[in-house]
This record gives C-alpha cells, structure tokens and sequence, in this order.
C-alpha cells in the first residue's frame, strides 16, 4: 500500500512538456530529387527545440507547426533516414527516402561549331554515369559536377537535338547542336593603330561568340559578323599577334599588329614675329587638345585647339626668340620652327626735315632691327645704317619726290607722321664780275 502511494507520489511531481510528448508517425513524399520538399507528420512538435535529421545531417526547417515539419533534401547527399529529435526523444521515420534525381539538360555552349569541339552542356542532376547522344551518336563526356558536364562532338557527325540518360532511361532534349566550319582568319586592317583605334578583322565563317585578343590583351569586340568584325584598341595594348578565338580555338594574324602613337608635328607658326602677350598660329599635322607646347624652356599654358592641323597658342611674358617644342602622347620633341620675339618698330622723328639728293638724313625710334628697311614716300632707300634699336641713318638718292618715312622690321612697319620734303637747293648770287656791258661780254657770277 505505501509503495502505491509512493509511486503515485513521483508521477504527481514529474514535469509534463507543455505540448505533451512528440511523436513522429511518416513523411510526403518518400522519394524525389535534391531540393524536394518532404514534410513530417507527427504531433506535439516543439519549434523552439525540434531538431530534423537527414543521413544524421543537421537539416533547418523551412517551417514548423504542431503536427507538421516541412524539410528540404539537400543538395549533394544519397538516399537515407529522416529523424526528428525533441528533448530526449529521438524518432525515425518508417521508410527511407530515396534520392530520384530525374537530369534535366537546359542548355549547351556553344550551340553552334565545327567538329571535333568540347562543348559545355548545363542542367541539374548530371552524374558520372549520365550519357549524351547526338543522333544516334554516343558522345564522349567528361563529368564536371551534377550541374555541368563537358561533350565532346566527334568528327563526321551531323548536327541536331541531344539527349541523354536518366534514370535508366533516353531522354530527348530541345537542345540542339549545329554544325559549322571553322573560321579563316584572312586579315586585318589598318596595320598600324593606336589607343582607341578601330581595327577590322576580315575573314570567313566567324562565329558569334568571336573573341579577340592582341598578345595577352582582351580587344573589346564592337561589332561580328560572318566575314568581319571590328574590334577598338584598350589602353595597355602593345605591338603584337591579333588572335581571334572561335568554338573554343585560337586563329591567329600572320602579320603583328603595330601599337604606336600618330606623334603630331608643327610646321610653321603665323606670324613669324610677335611680342609677348599676343595670339600666333601653329600649323601641322596630328594635333590634338592634349598637347602641350613651349617656346625655348618657356611653357605657353593658354593654347585653343582649332584642328587637327591648326592651334592658336598666346605667347607668354618672358618668352624669347627660340624653338617651338611639341609634347604628343607623351613624347616631347623639337621642332625646326622659330619664333622671333620682339616689338614693332616705332617711327619717332627724322632729321632734317627736307633735303635734296645727297643729304643724310637721321631717323630717330625704337625697337628697330638689324634689317631694317627703310622708304621715303613708295621709294625703298637702297642703302642704309643701322646704328641702334633707336636710330637708323641714310644718304638720299634714287628718289623724285618726298614722302613719309616708314620702317620695316620683318612683318611690321612703322610711318613717320611727319613728310620728307624733297627740295632742290636755292640758287644765291652774292656778286658778278662786271655789273654793265655790251652785249658778248663775259661775266662770272658768284
């Protein structure tokens, strides 16, 4: 009697589970693929402390209520045992579940090429064992993983649709395969191309997937067609092979392609002469905004880019007569171009102010050069001298009449505003020998 009480005693104090004891009765389905969604009936499950095994492979559910469990069967694992463990008890379903992987073949790449390629075939389920036909054909596979397989198309096979083998059976694909010849890489042009250049590639039976490179240099592809395409150079390209890549082979140039910049050239600048702060001219070929300029060591920083042949550059204060220098992409060279910096000449006075053939006249100013010419009126003066940047001196002779006085120093010309007068020297009779007489009679002016 007290052993019954005794034992009535402990089940009184024993803790009960709030959901009462799990139980674990089967699950839906039994078989199917990796990713099936497989749920477990039962009750009295605990989503705060269920567990859910497969293989004894800690498996998260995807959703869990008092009497059912949902679970997916991972990816990569064979056919096993589904348990359910909550607390201290550990349940096991009634049956195994059997992986049935059914291979789904989805695509193929390329689709298209000549024979004797490997090409990449991708689906879901593929396994060492899975075979590929085209036609009647067996083809050579090389197992990669169950998402990817690697097929090889013989020669002398026909295209059309793949299939394959699942589950002991042959199953026809919409997947197709088409036979095509091997491109011939014939050439390209220009030979000679530059950072941003076009270069176009002619030929015969280029694929769609065309790939270009120069040496180890990806070329982006801009257009493709069956007999050309048209690729632009990157920065980073040298001077090397163009190798065009079709059906996974390599085509390449018989001839390098030659990376080399279009270096610009100046020829000429207008005009020849100028002070500093002014606007001149340079001309030539290849120019682009990017250059730079310097006369001598001096940089000129304002420069307006008119044309590829044409840019008009402000000659800076400190500049001197010299050398016109041209950086293009990057090289920096001489050129034979020569600037004379200096001012115009400036036409101050002349002395005297009127004269006849003979006289030395003086001609006062500034700024003139060495070469100076010099006119009165239209008439150039054959000889003069050149004493200073300030006086210039000359004898009067082949001329008929006056005139401004003008100076010219290389493309400039300075007037006097004052005329030259041309006059002849005045006759003056001072005495006379013989102040009467008859006529025949010699006398002798003074």
């Amino acid at each position: 009697m007290l052993r019954q009480f005794a034992l009535a005693l402990t089940l009184l104090v024993l803790p009960v589970p709030a959901f009462g004891f799990m139980d674990f009765t089967h699950i839906k389905p039994y078989e199917g693929p990796w990713g099936q969604k497989v749920t477990i009936y039962g009750k009295n499950f605990d989503a705060a402390k269920v567990k859910v095994y497969f293989n004894n492979r800690l498996v998260k559910p995807i959703k869990v209520t008092r009497r059912i469990i949902t679970i997916e069967i991972p990816d990569g694992t064979p056919s096993g045992w589904i348990e359910v463990e909550q607390g201290s008890r550990r349940l096991r379903a009634p049956r195994r579940f059997i992986i049935k992987n059914r291979t789904v073949l989805k695509s193929i790449e390329p689709s298209a090429g000549p024979p004797q390629t490997w090409v990449t075939a991708r689906g879901l389920f593929f396994e060492k064992t899975t075979r590929f036909y085209l036609g009647y054909m067996s083809l050579p596979v090389r197992y990669v993983n169950y998402r990817e397989v690697k097929v090889f198309i013989p020669k002398g096979i026909r295209g059309g649709f793949l299939s394959h083998t699942s589950l002991g059976k042959k199953i026809s694909t919409r997947v197709s395969f088409t036979i095509r010849p091997l491109p011939i890489f014939s050439g390209f042009s220009p030979l000679r191309a530059w950072v941003g250049d076009r270069v176009t590639l002619t030929g015969k039976s280029f694929c769609p997937g065309l790939t270009v490179a120069l040496g180890p240099v990806p070329l982006p592809v801009e257009r493709r067609g069956a007999t050309t395409a048209v690729v632009r150079i990157p920065r980073g390209a040298t001077t090397g092979t163009l190798h065009l890549r079709c059906f996974g082979r390599t085509f390449s140039a018989t001839a390098p392609l030659t990376i080399r910049a279009p270096f610009g050239t100046i020829s000429s600048v207008t005009p020849a002469a100028t002070p500093p702060g002014r606007w001149v001219t340079l001309t030539g070929e290849g120019l682009t905004p990017r250059d730079r300029y310097w006369l001598g060591q001096v940089r000129i920083t304002r420069v307006k880019y008119v044309s590829s042949s044409s840019v008009r550059v402000l000659i800076p204060k400190g500049a001197r007569t010299d050398i016109f220098h041209h950086q293009s992409f990057g090289r920096i060279r001489p050129s034979s171009v020569v600037l004379v910096v200096d001012f115009p000449p400036v036409v101050t006075g002349f002395t005297p102010a009127a004269g006849w053939l003979g006289t030395e006249v003086t001609v006062t100013g500034r700024h003139f050069c060495p070469d100076a010419r010099v006119k009165v009126g239209e008439r150039e003066i054959p000889s003069v001298t050149v004493h200073s940047k300030a006086r210039i001196s000359f004898w009067l002779s082949g001329i008929h009449a006056g005139g401004a006085v003008s100076v010219t120093c290389r493309n400039w010309t300075a007037t006097s505003k004052a005329s030259f007068a041309l006059t002849p020297p005045r006759v003056t009779i001072t005495s006379v020998t013989h102040e009467a007489g008859p006529p025949g009679t010699e006398v002798t002016l003074r």
